[in-house]
Order: C-alpha cells, then structure tokens, then sequence
C-alpha cells in the first residue's frame, strides 16, 4: 500500500485496529513535494512505516526523526538540507538513504549508519568524504556524482560489499589505491574529472570490475596491469588525452533541418546521451537521435557522432547526416563556430526489427533483461551473433572502440538481421597514429574489451535458442568472454 498525503496517512493511522497495525505489511509513505513543515511522527510510528519519501520540502523540521525506529528506506532530496541531522544519524536500522539535490558540504557521522546498503548523495556541494565512510560495510551502492570531490579516503578500501560507485562529475585529481580492496565492485563511473590524469593499478586486479567510465578525464595512460584485468568489458575513454580527439566530420556530410523530417515521434530508444525517435526523410523510414547535451556519462557527443559518421558496414547503424537545429525549435551550432561542437543530434536510416532485450536493471548488475520466454531460431540466432560479430570487427579496424555492446544496443530482425547500434560510448582506441602527447602506444588492447562484452552478449544469445546452435554459441562466447586485452 502506498500513501500520498499527510491527510490520507492520518486517516490510515486512525482507521486502522491494533491487530491490523500488527499484522498487515507497513504502507510506503510518499510524502514528495507536499509542503511539510515538520514530521507527522505519531502516525508513521502508529502505522511501522519502513519506507519514507518526503523530497522536495525545503525547511522540513526534523524532530523526531530519531523516534522512527522502524525505518529502513528515507528519501529525502530537494529537502535544502547543509548538514546531515544529527537525529537522523541515529536510525540505525537504515538500509538506503537518499540525500541527493541537497545543499550538503559534507557527511560528517554517517559511519554510524552502520546498515545502509544504499547511500545517494549526489549533486551537493561535497568537497570530501569523511573517514568513517569505511564503517558501512554492508554498502553495496554509493552515489556521489555531481559534487566538488578531490580525492576520497583510504577508508573506502573498507566498503568490501561495494558494487555500484558513482563518481561522475566531480573535481578528482586521484583515486586511492585502497579502492583495490573494494572486491565486489562491478560498475565504477568517474567520467568528467578533467584533473584525473591515471587511475590506480589497484582497479585491474578487481575480481568484478566490469564497467568502467573514464569519459572526459585527463587520462594519458592506463597502467600495464589493466592488460590482465579479469572481468572489464565496457569501457569508456572518448574525451582524454589517451583517447585523442575525433578528426572533424567529413565536408559534404548533411545538414538535415528538422522541417525536414516528416512524422516525428514516436521513442524507439531512450539512453544516457539522447532519445530516439522515429520520422521520415524524403519518404524514407529514419530514427532520429537528439543529443541531451554536448556529454554523458558514457562520452561526448562530439565522439558519438564523429564515430558514426566514419562506419560503413551493413551492420552497424548508419548515419545520413546531422541535424541542423534542434527538434524544439532550438538553434543548431553556429557557422564557422567551434568545430569540436556536436550537432543537437543525428539523423541515422531506421534498421527493421527490436531491440534483443532491455536495459540492466537492478539485479543481476550490468546485465541485460529478456522477455520471459523470449527465444530466437538456431538460424536467426547464430545469424545476429555473425552480423555483431562483422559490424564490431569493421568499426574496430576503423579505429574505434564501442564501448557498450549490449543486447539493448543489438536491434533484430525476426530472421537475425542484426544491427548495432548507439556509440554514445565510443571511442577512438590510442594508436601511434592518434596519440598527441608523443608516449609510445599503451600495452594493451582496448579492442578486446569489446570482445569480452561481445561474449557476454552471445552467452544470453545461447541461453534464448536451442539445439547445435546454443551449443556453438556457448563455445564462442567462451572464448571471447576469456578474451584478455594484452
């Protein structure tokens, strides 16, 4: 049961007996944005609410807080919030908190919250993080993104449960080598530290680090240990001086107007740099890709585009021109302005067929999720693993790393005509020939993170058909799964 307002949750509290109040499930109270001046703490303690939204009211008065014995869940963004209330810090049967979008120049006391699991603090005013971070052991999610970061503790090394660690957009300068401690992290996201110029050798010793984004940092190099890196397969890097930046596209590449475009709407996809949408030009079916912003946390657009726009295969999505101003009526980049500016979006022909499957969510971490009972023909199958297979060597040979092959990003056909698609994480792979600050080229091979995250993909490709094929599929997925990028 969910409960919307002061009003409603008051009412619950009164109607309901005692036995109930002992035997029913507690009701989750969503209290958002409700213009709370202080806590209804009678009626969720009446009621054993575990679950307490109350965002957005600025000024909420937090006495009694510390009375909410039973809460495991508080969301409390948007709440103007400078400091952690100390009563708060007393809930110690808390397992997630969110503390985002508030005003927070620190989180002085949270080590004694010893059971969170999940802790947002993302987009405040953190300049660090205190040492006793390192007592939430049973952390497995910390968000800490849009804040003002130069460095973390060594106590981080104690958050062995950690999993998921956000760390996009900040001001880091370094990583400590105690995040090597941290065995269970499988998703680090730590693009846009322009004075994060390595990251520590520590992290290529990590059993489950598969997801690593370094967009728009100032990395120059990778230590040689990441060559042995046992599990990374998504890998981002566009927008560091290792990566170099993308030559400027190509004259005579169109600039599609949007009053060009016929019919548009319709979301095909929706990602961390843009959504697509469908639409026609000049009575041919395309999919239209307006960009958020110049940058995500997977890359810069300038890279998206510069990367689509080198591809010719017939399996990977191909891009007939840029747009020339934004879909809303927005104005485009100047002329004869800045040249490393992306486009509002691109303009790409629509490719037939579905998405393999939907985006990660929850668990299990960093993996695709299939529609029960969805399967695909031996044939079609072993035809979509060979097409990814084509499309990836192709866009590898053009200098180019993906960076996010998924089954999302696999659009097929019923007969296994496959296309892959979205390069908002590409990014061009350090070469002699790309490398601007005279190093010798890295030791390793960005490539082959691809390849591990391709098998990954044909492993769920196995798992959704049958007979010889699943077969020959579970031994190429074997093999690149094992792929090392020495």
């Amino acid at each position: 049961m969910v409960v919307t307002s002061e009003a409603e949750l008051a009412a619950l509290a009164v109607s309901r007996s005692a036995l109930a109040r002992a035997l029913d499930p507690p009701p989750t109270v969503r209290l958002a944005d409700a213009g709370l001046k202080r806590l209804p703490v009678d009626d969720l303690m009446s009621l054993r609410v575990t679950t307490l939204d109350v965002g957005g009211n600025p000024g909420l008065d937090w006495g009694g807080v510390e009375r909410l014995t039973a809460l495991a869940a508080l969301a409390a963004p948007r709440c103007g919030l400078r400091t952690l209330p100390p009563a708060l810090l007393s809930l110690t049967r808390l397992r997630a908190l969110d503390v985002s979008h508030n005003e927070l120049t620190g989180l002085d006391g949270v080590g004694a919250l010893t059971r969170l699991q999940r802790l947002n603090a993302a987009s405040n005013a953190l300049a660090s993080v205190p040492a006793d971070i390192g007592a939430l052991a049973s952390l497995t999610l910390l968000g800490l993104r849009d804040n003002a970061l130069t460095t973390l503790p060594d106590s981080v090394g104690g958050l062995t449960a950690l999993r998921e660690l956000y760390l996009t957009s900040n001001r880091l300068t370094a990583l400590p080598q105690a995040l090597g401690a941290c065995a269970a992290l499988q998703k680090l996201q730590c693009a846009f530290n322009p004075s994060l110029d390595t990251v520590p050798e520590s992290l290529a010793s990590l059993p489950k680090l598969e997801m690593l984004r370094l967009a728009a940092c100032g990395v120059t190099r990778l230590p040689p240990a990441f060559a042995r890196a046992p599990a990374l397969a998504w890998v981002s890097l566009a927008g560091n001086p290792l990566a170099g930046d993308p030559a400027p596209p190509a004259a005579g590449i169109a600039a599609i107007h949007p009053k060009q475009l016929k019919g548009v709407g319709g979301r095909l996809g929706d990602g961390a740099s843009g959504e697509v949408v469908r639409a026609t030009l000049n009575g041919a079916d395309v999919a239209v890709k307006v960009f958020r912003g110049g940058a995500s946390p997977d890359g810069r657009a300038v890279d998206e585009v510069a990367v689509s726009l080198a591809v010719a295969h017939p399996a990977l999505a191909r891009t007939v021109g840029t747009l020339a101003a934004r879909l809303d009526g927005g104005k485009g980049p100047k002329k004869g302005g800045d040249p490393a500016a992306a486009p509002p979006g691109i303009v790409l022909e629509r490719v037939p067929g579905d998405p393999l499957a939907s985006k990660p969510v929850g668990d299990p971490l960093l993996r695709c999720t299939w529609a029960r009972g969805e399967s695909l023909a031996p044939a079609s199958a072993l035809r979509a693993a060979a097409r990814v297979a084509g499309g990836l060597a192709h866009l590898h040979a053009t200098g180019a790393a993906h960076g996010d092959v998924y089954a999302h990003n696999v659009v097929c056909a019923a007969d296994g005509e496959a296309t892959l698609v979205d390069f908002g994480a590409a990014f061009w792979v350090p070469t002699r020939g790309n490398f601007t600050l005279g190093l010798a080229p890295p030791p390793l091979s960005f490539e082959a993170f691809d390849v591990r995250a391709f098998g990954l993909l044909l492993r769920e490709l196995a798992a959704a058909t049958t007979g010889r094929a699943a077969a020959e599929l579970r031994g190429a997925a074997a093999a690149a799964a094992d792929a090392a990028p020495a």
